[in-house]
């Protein structure tokens, strides 16, 4: 099974711009049937998405089952930064888990793909995010560099972790 993910105009992000959900989540529904609904991505569930949409950015975080029997998304998760010199926005540095080296951090990453995610996914986790692809401004989170110049993880080795993802 696959997902997509639909973002509430505004991006209903943690929270972020978010007035009415159930009233947005009752219009799109109106306008489209077809579409899967993150009614806010990340916050406080409401109970009216169509699956529970979860960020987590702890190391050890635990996989929760909704009551409702929806589907549970990790939509955000990982934060793990490595600051690459002469490769950032300004220098400042904002991230979850800090790592000094590129191996460092793709030994991070291998943790959290190759231990947590592939527990989650036993326990019932149907989908993840990781943070996001590129580093922007002072979040030094990606997995590419803020000047789109270096891969800070291999894209091969992304690859092999998700390769284990889905052989379970």
């Amino acid at each position: 099974m696959q997902f997509i993910i639909f973002l509430l105009p505004g991006e209903y992000n943690e929270g972020w711009g978010q007035f009415d959900a159930a009233k947005a989540v009752e219009k799109i529904r109106q306008l489209d049937t077809t579409r899967t609904i993150d009614h806010a991505s990340g916050w406080n569930d409401q109970k009216i998405g169509d699956f529970k949409s979860s960020h987590d950015y702890r190391k050890d975080f635990c996989m929760e089952k909704d009551d409702l029997g929806r589907a549970v998304i990790l939509t955000e998760f990982g934060g793990l930064t490595c600051q690459i010199k002469d490769h950032t926005f300004d220098g400042k540095v904002f991230g979850y888990t800090a790592y000094e080296t590129t191996e460092e951090l793709q030994k991070g990453m291998e943790e959290i793909f190759g231990e947590r995610l592939l527990t989650a996914k036993s326990e019932g986790l149907a989908a993840s995010v990781y943070t996001q692809l590129t580093d922007v401004e002072l979040e030094l989170n990606g997995l590419i560099t803020y000047d789109r110049k270096l891969f800070k993880v291999p894209a091969e080795r992304m690859a092999a972790l998700n390769g284990k993802l889905k052989e379970q």
